[in-house]
C-alpha cells in the first residue's frame, strides 16, 4: 500500500519541488513526505539496477472486463445485448495487446450450495453458463486465462468437495450436454448395485434409482436409463426440453439430490474405444474398391482388458478406391445444417457426408466423412468434429 500511495503522490511532489530550491520553500510536512518518497525511489532504483540482468522480460498487459462484472446482477447479466457489450470490449482490448482479462465472480455467485439452500438452482445454471461463455469468448479473442490465487484455490477446493453430481457427455467425458444426448452422472451412492438396461424401450428406474428433469417450462418426463450403479448413472436427456438451464433430480435408495445442467442445442462429443473420451476413436471404416467390392472394419483393436484399445491402420486403397470413416458420438443431431459439420483431421477440414442419429440405437449419433488419399502414410493423427462454433474432444486414427 505504501508504494501505491507513493507513486500516486510523485507527480504532485515533482510539481511542488522539482529542484532543491523549490523543495526548501514547500510546506514542512509536504517536504518531509517528498524526501521520504525520493529516498524510497532511490532505494528502489538501486535495488533494480543491482539485480537486473540486462535482459528485458516479456510484459503481459491485463484489464478488467467491466461488462462481465458480477455486481451487474442476474437481471442484467443474461439480458439481451449484454454479450454484445462483452464482445465489443474484448474486440477493443485484444488489438492493443491485452492478454489476461479478469471479471468479478464474487462469492456466492458460483457456489452451488447457496442456490440449493434458496431452492433456485436455475439461477446458478444461468450464472454458470454466462461465465462459461465469457471464458470461451475470451479464449476465442486470443486472451489468456489467469492463475488462481491461494485464496481462490481454497474457494475452488471448497466448492469441489461438496459432492454435487457431475454431469458430462457419456461420449467425451466433458460438459456441456445437449438435448437427446447420452449423459453420465457421477457421484457416490447413486444406486444400490450396478444394473444395465437389458431391453428396449429403456426403463425409467434401475437399481432403485431414477432421474427427472425440470426446465423453464416446468417438470418434464422422466429420463430413460442405460445404466445405474453406485458411482454412475447413464441416461438420455429428453428431446422435449428447451435449451437453457435445467435441474436434474436424482432419486436414489440413499436419498435425493439435485444438480443443474445447461443445455445448448449442440454439444459435440465423440466416443473413444477405451470409453474415456481419449485415444483411439471408436470408429469404423468402409472401403469401396474400384471393381465394386467393399471392405469393412473397425478403426481400433482392444487386445485385452479395458483401457488397452489402440488405433488400427486404415488402408485407403488404390487411386480408384474410396474409403469412408464413421465416427460415433452424442449431441450432434440437432445441428442446424449438414454443411455446418466438419471433421478436422491432419490439418484438413473435411465436410460431413452424414451427421445425425443412428436409427437403431437410442441417443447415439454418427458422423460420416470420405477420406482423401492424401492421408495415406500419415500414421497416427488427431481428429475432432466441429459444428455450431463448438469442437468435440480430440481422438486418434491411424493411416497406412
Amino acid at each position: 500500500m505504501r508504494w501505491t500511495l507513493g507513486f500516486c503522490l510523485v507527480p504532485m511532489c515533482l510539481h511542488a519541488c522539482p529542484a532543491a530550491a523549490q523543495r526548501s520553500s514547500a510546506l514542512a510536512n509536504l517536504g518531509v513526505l517528498c524526501n521520504q518518497i525520493q529516498s524510497d525511489l532511490d532505494c528502489f532504483n538501486t535495488s533494480m539496477s543491482t539485480g537486473w540482468s540486462g535482459v528485458e522480460t516479456p510484459v503481459a498487459f491485463g484489464a478488467e472486463l467491466t461488462t462481465a462484472d458480477c455486481n451487474r446482477g442476474l437481471a442484467t447479466l443474461p439480458a439481451p445485448g449484454t454479450f454484445a457489450q462483452i464482445l465489443s470490449q474484448l474486440n477493443a482490448l485484444a488489438p492493443v495487446g491485452v492478454q489476461p482479462v479478469t471479471a468479478c465472480t464474487g462469492f456466492p455467485l458460483l457456489y452451488q450450495p447457496f442456490y440449493q439452500y434458496k431452492n433456485d438452482l436455475r439461477d446458478y445454471a444461468l450464472f454458470l453458463a454466462f461465465y462459461q461463455k465469457f471464458v470461451q469468448e475470451a479464449a476465442s479473442a486470443a486472451m489468456r486465462g489467469g492463475q488462481l490465487s491461494s485464496v481462490e484455490h481454497s474457494y475452488a477446493a471448497a466448492i469441489g468437495s461438496v459432492g454435487w453430481p457431475v454431469r458430462v457427455s457419456a461420449a467425451s467425458g466433458t460438459a456441456p450436454v445437449a438435448r437427446e444426448s447420452i449423459v453420465a452422472i457421477n457421484r457416490s451412492n447413486l444406486a444400490s448395485t450396478g444394473t444395465p438396461a437389458t431391453s428396449l424401450p429403456l426403463l425409467f428406474t434401475l437399481a432403485g434409482s431414477s432421474v427427472t428433469v425440470t426446465d423453464d417450462t416446468g417438470p418434464q418426463p422422466a429420463m430413460p436409463l442405460f445404466y445405474a450403479g453406485p458411482q454412475q448413472i447413464d441416461t438420455q436427456i429428453p428431446d422435449s426440453l428447451n435449451t437453457g438451464p435445467a435441474v436434474l433430480t436424482i432419486a436414489t435408495p440413499s436419498g435425493g439430490v439435485q444438480s443443474t445442467v445447461m443445455l445448448p442445442a449442440v454439444a459435440l462429443g465423440s466416443f473413444a474405444a477405451n470409453g474415456n473420451g481419449q485415444g483411439a476413436a471408436a470408429a469404423q471404416f468402409v472401403t469401396t474398391h474400384a471393381e465394386g467390392s467393399s471392405a469393412f472394419g473397425d478403426a481400433f483393436t482392444c487386445p485385452s482388458a479395458p483401457g488397452t484399445c489402440t488405433a488400427v491402420s486404415i488402408d485407403l486403397g488404390g487411386p480408384g478406391d474410396q474409403t469412408a470413416l464413421v465416427l460415433y458420438g452424442a449431441g450432434i443431431r440437432n445441428r442446424a445444417a449438414l454443411s455446418d459439420v466438419t471433421v478436422e483431421i491432419c490439418g484438413q477440414s473435411l465436410p460431413a457426408a452424414n451427421a445425425g442419429p443412428v436409427a437403431t440405437l437410442v441417443g447415439l449419433d454418427q458422423v460420416n466423412i470420405f477420406l482423401p488419399h492424401s492421408l495415406a502414410g500419415s500414421g497416427t493423427v488427431n481428429l475432432s468434429v466441429s459444428a455450431a462454433r463448438t469442437t468435440s474432444n480430440m481422438l486418434a486414427v491411424t493411416f497406412q
